[in-house]
């Protein structure tokens, strides 16, 4: 009769398991695989960050370049505006320049022998004002209106000792002859004020007049003919 032998290959501690790798080889080799592949992720993501603020420092860096771009593009822009503005009001001022020279040129034609100019002074131009009916108003920019005055000053030799009628005669005929055809086109209005028509003090006397002669001095303003800026 035959007999089945048994034969036990197994040792106590491998009857813990049925997995020929054994655990104290598993545990260590999954140890160090987390390792690396924590070592690795950390450098994956160092060198992430690190590339991230490059860029970052980069698009600063831009950033600052195209704002001060953008500033000195402001100002050019500005200063291009501005000189626009100058250019385009020194060529309303040259438009609305007025050409009275020519005008002048006949006053000699017109003074009186006894008379003698002190003075021409042109003010500066007075800027009109447009009355409307709902209220009163400046003229639109692009329509402007300056009036422009002239003061002729001076000195007036009299030979009638007992009154002042001839210089007041030569001064009267002074002020018509502005007011000619000649002068049209530059004077408007030529008037002598209340009290510009005066004796000149003995003090100021000029050292060549005779004993029987008297000065007045007087002032002749006169409204011309505005600057239309346009």
């Amino acid at each position: 009769m035959s007999r089945t032998i048994h034969i036990n290959l197994l040792n106590d501690s491998e009857r813990k398991g049925s997995n020929p790798v054994r655990f104290r080889i598993i545990i260590p080799t999954l140890f160090t695989l987390t390792l690396i592949v924590l070592v690795f992720s950390f450098l994956a993501i160092k060198l992430t960050v690190r590339h991230r603020l490059k860029t970052v420092a980069e698009l600063e860096n831009k950033s600052e370049s195209l704002l001060e771009g953008n500033k000195k593009f402001e100002e050019t822009t500005a200063r291009k505006a501005q000189i626009e503005t100058e250019l385009k009001q020194l060529k309303s001022y040259l438009a609305a320049r007025k050409l009275f020279s020519s005008c002048l040129a006949h006053l000699p034609e017109i003074v009186p022998e006894n008379i003698q100019f002190t003075s021409m002074e042109i003010p500066p131009p007075i800027r009109n004002i447009v009355v409307t009916k709902r209220r009163r108003r400046s003229v639109a920019p692009k329509e402007i209106e300056e009036g422009v005055t002239l003061r002729i000053g001076g000195v007036v030799v009299s030979t009638n000792t007992a009154d002042s009628s001839d210089a007041s005669l030569s001064v009267e005929t002074l002020r018509r002859a502005l007011k000619t055809d000649v002068f049209t086109n530059f004077v408007k209005q030529a008037e002598i004020h209340r009290g510009s028509f005066r004796l000149l003090p003995s003090k100021d006397t000029a050292l060549h007049a005779e004993k029987s002669e008297r000065q007045f001095i007087f002032e002749i303003n006169c409204t011309c003919t505005g600057r239309m800026f346009k």
